[in-house]
């Protein structure tokens, strides 16, 4: 018979593995937003890409309206995502709980 081996790591490590995941996470995100901040801080040479946008904004303004409500439209298709989802998951378990 063969002898059950307990593998599972300690509590404590699992935790430190977990911190160690995320300040490398971290930091690894930390190198784009640092290079973005300095692109958009030193950036003179941006200002006329960022003029032309700007430009074609207010020269179209259904692009603008689109533009700053787009996290709006991106939300409410999120929440209908889970809305369904949610729906069906409930209706499963109606199904399985009458079928008991």
């Amino acid at each position: 018979m063969d002898a059950e081996v307990n593998s599972a790591p300690a509590p404590w490590r699992v935790r430190t593995r977990a911190a160690m995941l995320l300040a490398t996470a971290t930091l690894i995100a930390l190198v784009p937003c640092a290079l973005i901040f300095l692109l958009v801080l030193h950036g003179d040479w941006m200002n006329g890409a960022f003029e032309a946008i700007v430009r074609f904004m207010l020269g179209q303004p259904w692009w603008a309206v689109l533009a700053a409500t787009s996290p709006v439209w991106a939300v409410l298709l999120l929440g209908y995502g889970y809305t369904r989802r949610a729906m069906r998951r409930r209706a499963a378990e109606r199904k399985s709980g009458a079928a008991k």
